[in-house]
């Protein structure tokens, strides 16, 4: 019995020497600032490290939560630059709203042993003129044992002085947080419209300091979007979306917290109006031109924006709806296709044969036939009557032009035949006296053989042009009548 009691002693004793001052100091390791006070003017940055010290012992992970004066100063920016840990947990993340960050990571066996273990930096702003304590609210710090045995001891402060700056202070803390996101659509410029496309596609300006941003495309008007993504994106495209009215949410967050939502209207309809029928009402007249058209299409999402009505496949006319009375069609079959547009483009056609009867007039005037050609008979006429006019008046012109020419001749003819009569008849009462010269001299005288050979030949040919000049007069005149 006593033998066993020393045993047990003697055990107790080993494990008090051997294992308790291990235990001892692995109690001792502890999260502190670097450096843990300083003097800042207001407006200036300043760095502050968080820094592990393990006693010597060994460390797989740390975390913490510390809390700072916003009213002193707030946080720019974090930095993993130097860090021990090669995993986190948690990322660095801050609300200078709340003066609270958060952190945890680690590294892998066989862990870190120091005095100086920079764990992240942070950047500060001094704002206000006072003094501004940073402490931990919580944190551990897992030895790396193999059972993660938590080993913290120490939890340090750090003190900073703020001294005024002759310069304008930073605005407040609200004008720093991201301003409300521009979200634009180049697939949906307007919110108002509807679109056919169902891919939307967003995109905005990222202003420089964000360091998240959160999304979301749904049903509702005026939501807070839960999805936050660390990857600064400046777009965010969907495919294949349900009709109907859809709204995109987005806000960016900075050091200073998240801003405001931007939301963002898109109007999708994929779907054509509902079939539709044609009716053509004539107003009891098979044979009247203008029938009218009696549609009306429904589109169950976006409404119906408009028609187009073809005839015989020529230019489309587009109207705002029924009825619609088409314009003058000749005698015979038409088809009339009508289009119904909705408000996203989509249109569904219908179509319908329209046939104008010929009318008859008195049982005489009738519309053949020529193949597929109507030919209207009034039409020809009206066309015949117009040539037959035009070719008359070309020939009373004509006739017009030719008595004109008539009477200038008639006339050149009569001043033609004065002035030969008074030229013949100058030359006649010339060859007279050479006539009655040789007369006289025959009474006085023998005339001689020359003489009387030209008062023979002077005699013949008065004669002989006499009746010629006056033949040809007569041809002219008779020619003129």
């Amino acid at each position: 019995m006593k033998r066993e009691y020393c045993i047990k002693i003697t055990t107790l004793l080993v494990f008090l020497v051997v294992f308790l001052p291990g235990v001892a100091a692995a109690q001792e390791a502890s999260l502190y600032f670097s450096p843990s006070s300083g003097t800042f003017t207001a407006g200036t940055t300043f760095p502050v490290a968080v820094r592990v010290n393990t006693s010597g012992s060994a460390i797989n992970a740390a975390q913490g939560i510390l809390v700072f004066d916003p009213k002193k100063f707030t946080v720019v920016s974090t930095s993993k630059t130097n860090s021990i840990f090669a995993l986190w947990t948690q990322e660095p993340t801050f609300s200078n709203s709340a003066g609270t960050l958060e952190f945890g990571g680690g590294v892998p066996s066989p862990g870190f042993s120091g005095a100086a273990g920079t764990i992240f930096t942070i950047t500060f702003r001094a704002r206000t003129a006072g003094d501004g304590t940073v402490t931990f609210s919580s944190g551990s710090i897992l030895a790396n044992d193999g059972r993660g045995t938590n080993i913290l001891s120490f939890l340090g402060s750090g003190t900073y002085t703020i001294i005024p700056s002759t310069l304008p202070l930073p605005p407040e803390e609200g004008s720093l947080k991201p301003s409300l996101p521009n979200v634009s659509s180049l697939t949906h410029p307007s919110q108002d419209a509807w679109y056919s496309n169902n891919a939307p596609e967003f995109v905005w300006d990222l202003p420089s300091d964000v360091t998240a941003i959160s999304y979301d495309l749904d049903r509702e008007e005026l939501t807070n979007p839960a999805f936050i993504t660390q990857e600064l994106a400046l777009n965010k495209a969907y495919g294949d979306i349900a009709e109907g009215v859809w709204y995109f949410h987005v806000n960016f967050r900075n050091g200073f917290g998240w801003g405001p939502i931007a939301h963002r209207k898109v109007q999708i309809d994929t779907t054509p109006p509902n079939p539709f029928e044609i009716e053509v009402d004539r107003k009891g007249d098979p044979t009247n031109p203008t029938p009218t058209l009696i549609f009306n299409a429904r589109d169950e999402l976006s409404g119906v924006d408009h028609y187009e009505v073809q005839v015989d496949g020529e230019e489309p006319v587009s109207v705002a709806g029924s009825p619609y009375v088409l314009p003058s069609q000749s005698p015979g079959e038409h088809t009339v296709l009508v289009l119904a547009f909705d408000k996203a483009g989509n249109s569904r056609s219908s179509s319908v044969s329209v046939e104008v009867e010929r009318p008859v007039v008195g049982g005489m005037f009738a519309f053949p036939k020529l193949g597929s050609l109507t030919v209207d008979v009034f039409a020809m006429l009206a066309v015949l009557l117009l040539l037959l006019f035009f070719f008359l008046a070309v020939a009373l012109y004509a006739w017009y032009r030719f008595l004109r020419w008539r009477s200038k001749l008639r006339q050149e003819t009569v001043e033609a035949e004065r002035v030969l009569h008074k030229a013949f008849d100058a030359l006649y009462e010339d060859l007279k006296q050479q006539f009655e010269l040789l007369e006289e001299a025959r009474r006085s005288r023998k005339l001689t053989k020359a003489e009387e050979e030209v008062q023979r030949v002077i005699t013949k040919n008065l004669s002989i042009a006499e009746k010629f000049i006056g033949k040809e007069v007569k041809d002219i005149e008779r020619e003129l009548e």
